[in-house]
């Protein structure tokens, strides 16, 4: 069984509660995971959902997600949690009984 832990990350990419907008190497970083093309808003946004909910998006906790839109003709972008986020929701309930394999 693995553990998660919902320890506050540390580091150049972590995810400070009173940080306005990403750093460089957080942005560096958002365009590895495929996010080059996201607009500055949508950006803006997911760092929100980041720091409201303390998840992780380096540690695959988080993504946000570009989907093709017919209707608009572009891609739109979606903020979904990812199975360990929300194993990590649990565990912050303390009421999570873990898991089994």
């Amino acid at each position: 069984m693995t553990s998660i832990s919902p320890v506050s990350p540390t580091g150049t990419l972590a995810v400070a509660e009173d940080q306005t907008g990403w750093t460089e190497q957080q942005r560096a970083a958002l365009v590895q995971i495929g996010l080059h093309e996201a607009p500055a808003a949508d950006l803006s946004v997911f760092l929100h959902y980041c720091q409201r909910t303390g998840m992780d998006p380096w540690a695959k906790q988080i993504y946000m997600i570009g989907r093709w839109d017919g209707r608009a003709q572009a891609k739109k972008y979606t903020i979904q949690m990812s199975i360990d986020g929300f194993r990590i929701v649990a565990q912050r309930s303390h009421q999570y009984a873990g898991q089994t394999e």
